[in-house]
């Protein structure tokens, strides 16, 4: 009797552990025990833009970082779109659909249910600046990041992690165009970014 009480409290005890760990979605995704099932565009161009659904493959519950230290590179494969319109984007964050989430005060994060498919969204930016924002009616893949947004993201993720609740949509967007040799001005044609941006916005495209 004292052994399977001890065998069960073993299995539970592991099953805790495993829920205390705050995992990568990038990593989970890369490993097959987490699934995109969908991703589309909601007309913005910054910020909240895609909305989806993930699915947790595993018997455990699984814990998700809610910054993506390694970011989500989205590839636009809408069939009836043209080369032209078909914006990819790049998401840096991950949130229920709510837009909320869940910490045990060290670290934030969300929870996905083993075999439950939960609906969640993305802080996401363009990549392109002179193609248009994506619509709902636009649907997304996962592909490979190009290497010149490397160093840019990994700089949007350390200000968005540092500062929660500091407002970083027009830094980060034009640190990104401006990462592929856009000029601030043709970034100013698009959004709308005060001098203070626009000098954070260089420094981490660099």
């Amino acid at each position: 009797m004292r052994s399977l009480f001890f065998a069960l409290f073993l299995i539970v005890t592991s099953q805790s552990a495993l829920a205390q760990i705050v995992h990568e979605l990038h990593d989970e995704i890369d490993t097959g025990n987490i699934e995109l099932l969908s991703a589309r565009g909601n007309g913005n161009a910054s910020g909240t833009t895609l909305e989806g659904f993930l699915i947790n493959q595993t018997e455990d519950l699984m814990r998700v970082n809610i910054y993506l230290t390694r970011p989500l590179f989205f590839v636009n494969d809408s069939p009836f779109v043209n080369d032209r319109s078909r914006q990819n984007m790049i998401a840096s964050e991950v949130y229920y659909d709510d837009g909320d989430y869940l910490s045990d005060g060290r670290r934030p994060f969300i929870e996905l249910e083993p075999g439950i498919q939960t609906e969640v969204r993305f802080v996401a930016y363009s990549v392109d600046l002179d193609k248009v924002s994506p619509t709902a009616q636009e649907n997304f893949s996962i592909g490979d990041m190009p290497g010149s947004l490397t160093s840019v993201m990994s700089s949007i993720n350390a200000l968005a992690y540092a500062n929660p609740s500091m407002e970083i949509t027009a830094i980060a967007q034009a640190a990104i165009w401006l990462a592929q040799g856009e000029t601030l001005d043709e970034i100013k044609t698009k959004i709308e970014i005060t001098e203070a941006e626009e000098g954070l916005a260089r420094y981490f495209s660099q």
